[in-house]
């Protein structure tokens, strides 16, 4: 099936300290939606250059029917692209929805938007930072045909789901985030925007299924063809971009330990793989 990329309807709101809103059409399937930005940088109009984007953009989000279903910082979606090794273009970022780093065609378009039935709404949202001056701002997508060839249409159904969660650590040591929803989905990984932890563990059901030091994490995203970034840690589920092995989190008991060598707030992004 041919994909295509086309020009999203216009972003309303551009503005220093304003939320943009951009409705998408629905009908297609969504892989990746990319924010094209210029602005006024050092007296001249240029392309935001990607390690700056979190001084023009704040917290993208992504509303399917009222139901926010992806939040998450400019700054630390170039992280995780980075992480994905997806090459970045000035003035062009990329919120991937589907996911090309996955083995197998089907892996990589199972957390794709499909909106040809069952969505009635679909919306972009895009915080910009105060005290910018915008030039540009608009939205395109790369998207896939919303039927199959015998003409079946796809519906609305599994997709990607990225969750904020805010977090405070007073003191150097282990901290324990057992707040995390259980429920009828799969968690491909965590992205945290602190790279101060000394070891990592998640326990499940008072299983111990990951266990990391800072030089076994490093050695995972060598073996997983991913790359280290400054100040993230990600702890994935899908080794090598197999989704079959997401995590299951149907479980009576969920726990995420972090031992961290600085104290200091921090945020921790699940990305996960929802049904419906």
């Amino acid at each position: 099936m041919t994909q295509s990329i086309r020009k999203m309807p216009s972003v309303g709101g551009i503005g220093a300290g304003e939320t943009g809103t951009c409705d998408l059409p629905r009908g297609l399937t969504y892989l990746t939606l990319m924010i094209r930005m210029r602005a006024v940088i050092n007296g001249t109009e240029q392309d935001i250059p990607n390690d700056k984007w979190g001084d023009y953009l704040g917290e993208i989000r992504l509303v399917v029917d009222g139901e926010t279903t992806y939040t998450k910082d400019a700054a630390d979606i170039v992280h995780y692209n980075n992480h994905h090794k997806q090459a970045a273009t000035p003035g062009v970022l990329n919120v991937f929805l589907a996911r090309p780093w996955a083995q197998t065609a089907g892996g990589q378009d199972e957390t794709a938007y499909k909106t040809g039935d069952g969505v009635s709404t679909f919306t972009m949202e895009i915080e910009q930072k105060d005290g910018i001056q915008v030039k540009h701002l608009s939205v395109s997508a790369e998207q896939a045909p919303g039927k199959l060839p015998d003409g079946r249409v796809l519906a609305w159904g599994s997709h990607l789901r990225v969750q904020r969660f805010r977090k405070q650590q007073g003191l150097e040591g282990v901290a324990e985030i057992s707040d995390i929803p259980r429920g009828a989905y799969q968690m491909l990984g965590v992205q945290l925007d602190t790279d101060a932890i000394a070891n990592s563990e998640v326990v499940i059901n008072n299983t111990k299924i990951i266990e990391l030091d800072k030089q076994l994490l490093a050695n995972s995203y060598n073996r997983n063809k991913r790359e280290p970034v400054t100040g993230q840690t990600f702890i994935g589920f899908d080794s090598g971009g197999r989704l079959v092995e997401a995590m299951p989190m149907a479980v009576q008991d969920a726990r995420f330990k972090f031992d961290f060598t600085a104290a200091g707030n921090f945020t921790l992004y699940t990305e996960s793989i929802y049904p419906n």
